[in-house]
């Protein structure tokens, strides 16, 4: 069964223990103008939400192009996917995705099968077709702490590397 036209505009929706917006078979729907951030960082593994920021998908019995507009979103620090979508026949336009921890861009289809990814903001996207007439950045350097002139010269210390 599928739900149509629903909107979802101009929310901030954060901290969330599990995903922050999911559309599930919303024919049609728009999600357009919402802060999302920080949401499903609970690592909980009993979870049965994706912990994407916004999520965009067909159920199994529905119609599986939801023809979903995701537009001019912050889409920050959410635990997989920034924008993730798992449907056919949308667009994702002029969205601001930078810092989610998996893939601020993601398409299930390998080749985007009819979804048009343009004018978004993104450190790191799944497949390439979701890179395509967007802006890459470059993702945030670590803080650099600046010692005052008469502090005592830094200690070098060797950090083991990571396993």
């Amino acid at each position: 069964m599928s739900l149509y036209d629903n909107r979802i505009i101009n929310n901030t929706v954060s901290h969330n223990d599990n995903g922050g917006i999911s559309s599930l078979s919303n024919i049609g729907g728009v999600i357009r103008g919402n802060t999302v951030e920080n949401n499903g960082l609970l690592g909980c593994d009993f979870c049965t939400s994706p912990d994407d920021g916004i999520g965009v998908q067909a159920l199994q019995q529905a119609d599986p192009g939801t023809r979903t507009v995701v537009s001019y979103n912050q889409v920050r620090g959410n635990a997989i996917d920034g924008i993730e979508v798992l449907s056919q026949g949308n667009r994702i336009l002029n969205n601001d995705a930078t810092g989610n921890h998996d893939r601020d861009l993601s398409d299930s289809h390998p080749d985007c099968d009819a979804n048009i990814w343009s004018g978004n903001i993104y450190v790191t996207a799944y497949p390439d077709c979701t890179t395509a007439d967007n802006t890459q950045v470059a993702a945030p350097a670590a803080a650099i702490s600046v010692a005052p002139v008469n502090a005592p010269a830094p200690v070098n210390r060797r950090v083991p590397p990571r396993s």
